[in-house]
């Protein structure tokens, strides 16, 4: 049995970090070495990071002062001894037999990645496990892996997939540190277009908590929102296809950006404190709402794209009500 590396950054998540590691603990592949990277956390964090590496051997926890997300997931990737590595995040959780699926996807058809087009979204205790019947696994090449997920057909995080490492290191792949807002589709990418095959299946091993308020894009931040921004230029300049349908996907990109934090400004009702800024970002949201019509993207996504051309302030106010409905009146992460 191969053994794989889970990493989990971790910084002030007590309140969900127990119920995580208990998916993680109770995984069917056991040959784990399971990387808590503790992130300066001032809450108990560190405190029961500790306690499950006392419980269980596979655990190792590392604290260190804040850097960030991206440096501590560089951090577990320098140090791991795993042929393959999943991420995590501290607040999901996973089904059992996550790692043994995506394994298996891995080995029967020689792949370099396994990832899932879906997760399944909940709020308070996450779903009981299902029991999972094999389901159709479809093989991309990494370059069409790389453009769904920038057109955002497949989970854009760096979580719900498993790597090999070695694709990483011969390819020098690394979550880039400056950013803070963005990273995790900047790697993804980057994994994706240098892998000759991927597998991808349709089955929801992973469960994604959307009730977190405390959450990365729960709040408005200028900060993050240049990060993103930039995040997607720095995708362009490392995307091996530089094709005017390439340009397109990234302006793309780009307008999901603008319209998810046009949104989140909206619901903060900080719009007054960024007067500027919420400008642009009206005036963005329209802008290239109409090439997405273009695009290969679900007939959801085309719909947004028709409001938001019409009008920004309607597209904002039907996002965001379908957010708050959704999440129980907090914002997804």
């Amino acid at each position: 049995m191969e053994l794989v590396t889970v990493i989990v950054g971790i910084y002030n998540g007590e309140k969900y970090l127990e119920q995580c590691l208990e998916s993680v603990v109770k995984q069917t592949h056991s040959n784990l070495e399971i990387l808590l990277i503790d992130d300066g956390s001032t809450d108990n964090s560190g405190k029961i990071a500790d306690e499950f590496a006392k419980k269980d051997q596979r655990f190792k926890v590392i604290h260190k002062s804040n850097q960030g997300v991206s440096a501590s997931r560089n951090l577990g990737l320098s140090i791991m001894q795993g042929e393959y590595v999943c991420i995590i995040d501290q607040d999901d959780y996973l089904h059992k037999d996550y790692i043994k699926y995506f394994m298996s996807m891995i080995k029967e058809y020689n792949v370099d990645i396994a990832t899932g087009v879906y997760v399944s979204d909940f709020i308070g205790e996450p779903p009981e496990d299902k029991e999972v019947v094999k389901s159709k696994c479809e093989i991309w090449s990494g370059d069409k892996a790389a453009k769904e997920i920038l057109l955002h057909n497949i989970q854009v995080a760096p979580w719900n997939k498993i790597i090999r490492k070695k694709l990483l290191d011969d390819n020098g792949i690394r979550f880039q540190e400056q950013f803070f807002c963005g990273e995790g589709l900047a790697f993804s990418v980057e994994s994706y277009q240098s892998a000759d095959r991927v597998a991808v299946t349709h089955e929801k091993l992973y469960y994604y908590r959307i009730d977190n308020a405390t959450s990365g894009t729960s709040t408005f931040s200028e900060t993050k929102l240049k990060s993103a921004l930039g995040a997607t230029d720095y995708i362009w300049e490392k995307l091996k296809d530089k094709s005017k349908y390439s340009q397109n996907i990234i302006k793309f990109e780009k307008w999901r950006t603008t319209v998810g934090w046009f949104v989140t400004l909206r619901l903060c009702g900080e719009k007054r404190k960024y007067p500027k800024i919420y400008k642009e970002l009206k005036k963005g949201s329209r802008k290239n709402a109409l090439k997405v019509l273009s695009l290969p993207v679900r007939r959801k996504q085309k719909l947004i794209a028709s409001v938001f051309f019409l009008s920004p302030t309607i597209g904002s106010y039907i996002l965001g009500k379908h957010k708050n409905k959704k999440t129980g009146g907090k914002f997804s992460k």
